[in-house]
């Protein structure tokens, strides 16, 4: 009997994170999301994902919420344009730094961290495609999301 694993997506509910689950379950996937208690679901609404909630700051719900899967896709991240440098640092880093190693823990086989269009810059013109080649068009900003 093959056993079918599950891919887990942190972020599951954002605007990446929700594309990224509807493409999995469109490819016969099984998904489960990692959420916070209070993640608005509107990106979910109609999908037959598992749902884990849980804090990447608590590394035992990370734990709990890999039993089953075999893949990471790791999409949580904090992102606005204000805000303390020590909240983006708590989220993004150590956040992903417990995510990293709970997934090793696991034996996680894959795991895929995404970033934000901050990390390459914004399209010259309305409707281009951007990618690593981009030229980081942004300017001096004071953010420590993207500083």
């Amino acid at each position: 009997m093959i056993m079918t694993k599950k891919a887990l997506v942190t972020g599951g509910t954002g605007f990446l994170g929700g594309a990224i689950v509807r493409d999995l379950l469109a490819n016969g996937e099984q998904v489960k999301v990692f959420r916070r208690e209070r993640s608005p679901l509107k990106n979910l609404e109609g999908l037959d994902v598992e749902h884990a909630v849980g804090d990447l700051l608590d590394r035992d719900s990370l734990l709990k919420a890999m039993d089953g899967c075999d893949r990471l896709y790791h999409c949580a991240a904090l992102y606005q344009l204000s805000g303390g440098y020590e909240k983006y640092l708590e989220a993004n880093v150590v956040g992903t730094r417990n995510a990293l190693g709970a997934a090793m823990e696991r034996g996680i086989e894959r795991v895929v961290h995404t970033s934000s269009i901050a990390a390459i810059g914004a399209p010259r013109k309305r409707g281009l495609k951007v990618d690593e080649k981009q030229v980081w068009n942004f300017g001096p900003l004071n953010n420590p999301y993207i500083t």
